[in-house]
């Protein structure tokens, strides 16, 4: 896999993914667990700003060596019932630790269809916070898929506001056939 690269774009809850020159419209189950695991405050923001998205404290539980806030969130789609089914598909669960009151951990499922297509455990693990900005950012970050370790991404640069442009994401709905 040397050499190629992979993109997901997320925008105003729809999802493309572009693998080399190859580019995919997301499923809409696909979409509930598109946008990006790597920036999880950014996830928690938009959950929190979101009306449409529910809130579950589940308590202070031990993770590792420090205590964690564990949270569950869920879009319940209130407003389109006839989506309600996929609520499922859009929870997330966060693990904040107590005395920074930065995210530790998070766990959701990919699913890319609902039937008899299997959904895959996600978990990713934050740490080595450093701010840039204004805002602190994980440098290191731990990804297992279906219960197996999957990559160490350590960052070595942020740049915030750098002025991308909303057009960088647009996204064309697929027609119905």
């Amino acid at each position: 896999m040397a050499g190629r690269t992979r993109e997901v774009i997320y925008s105003r809850g729809l999802a493309k993914h572009r693998q080399d020159t190859e580019e995919k419209v997301a499923s809409f189950e696909l979409t509930q667990s598109s946008q990006s695991s790597h920036f999880p405050v950014a996830l928690i923001a938009a959950a929190l700003n979101d009306p449409e998205v529910a809130v579950e404290y589940l308590g202070v539980e031990r993770l590792g060596q420090a205590d964690a806030h564990h949270v569950r969130v869920w879009k319940t789609f209130v407003t389109q019932p006839k989506l309600a089914s996929s609520a499922r598909a859009s929870s997330r669960e966060f693990w904040i630790d107590t005395n920074s009151g930065l995210p530790a951990k998070l766990t959701y499922e990919i699913r890319k269809g609902w039937g008899p297509v299997a959904a895959i455990p996600a978990e990713v693990r934050y740490s080595d916070y450093q701010p840039h900005g204004g805002l602190l950012f994980p440098h290191r970050i731990e990804k297992s898929l279906n219960g197996s370790a999957w990559g160490v991404f350590t960052i070595q640069s942020v740049a915030v506001d750098t002025g991308v442009a909303s057009t960088e994401f647009t996204i064309q709905q697929e027609k119905p056939r």
